[in-house]
């Protein structure tokens, strides 16, 4: 009853820069890790992504397409479906799991913060920016 060693993590995202230098450093520490994929996230894959997580002790989402490329609307809806319904999903599941899961980590982006050099250290307490990626992280967040 007194093991709270974390020995199983899913990790959504797992095949990206941040998740791929997470995972191989949980495997290194002997950490069992469970790769979310996007079939994870889909219709087809809502048992497979129940079944992960409900072997899971820690969740970590990292998922989301990438934003280095050219922001069209139906890009921006991506962005969205990517980070906002993949992690109502997680949260879903972790919800459904049974309560296995002790801990769930979810990326953001240092995009929530103002760019703009009066607004001072960028703090939890900070304001957040404006604009679609402050809005879109505020979203993420929420979800979460």
């Amino acid at each position: 009853m007194g093991n709270n060693k974390i020995n199983t993590v899913a990790v959504s995202g797992a095949d990206g820069f941040v998740g791929s230098h997470l995972t191989a450093y949980l495997w290194a520490q002997g950490v069992e890790v469970l790769p979310l994929g996007r079939r994870h996230f889909t219709d087809a894959g809502k048992g497979e992504l129940l079944s992960a997580v409900g072997q899971a002790d820690a969740v970590v989402n990292l998922a989301g397409a990438p934003i280095n490329r050219r922001w069209t609307e139906k890009y921006k809806k991506e962005l969205y479906a990517s980070r906002i319904d993949t992690t109502r999903r997680l949260v879903d599941a972790i919800a459904a799991s049974g309560g296995r899961v002790r801990v769930l980590c979810s990326a953001s982006a240092v995009g929530y913060y103002s760019s703009l050099p009066s607004a001072g250290c960028n703090t939890e307490a900070s304001p957040g920016g404006e604009g679609y990626l402050a809005d879109l992280c505020r979203a993420w967040e929420d979800e979460a």
